[in-house]
């Protein structure tokens, strides 16, 4: 097994990120422009169930799961 690299934010790499360069978006960026990517970010946990962001919502952000899973929904009309 291959130890992905793990990015240091600053703070010793308590939180540190492990990033698989063969994962989707990511393998595209060499690992310089990986490494600015999560440092211009932040951290924030969700609690099991709670909405991330809703349909209509602007895109303002860009969601990068550090761990756990994420359900897709899409919600028809009333």
């Amino acid at each position: 097994m291959v130890t992905p690299p793990v990015v240091d934010h600053g703070n010793g790499g308590a939180d540190g990120l492990f990033l698989y360069p063969s994962s989707g978006l990511l393998s595209a960026l060499a690992p310089p422009a990986r490494d600015v990517l999560f440092a211009l970010g932040r951290s924030k946990t969700f609690k099991k169930g709670a909405g991330i962001f809703e349909a209509g919502d602007p895109a303002s952000m860009l969601y990068i799961l550090e761990t756990g899973r994420a359900k897709i929904y899409q919600t028809a009309p009333s």
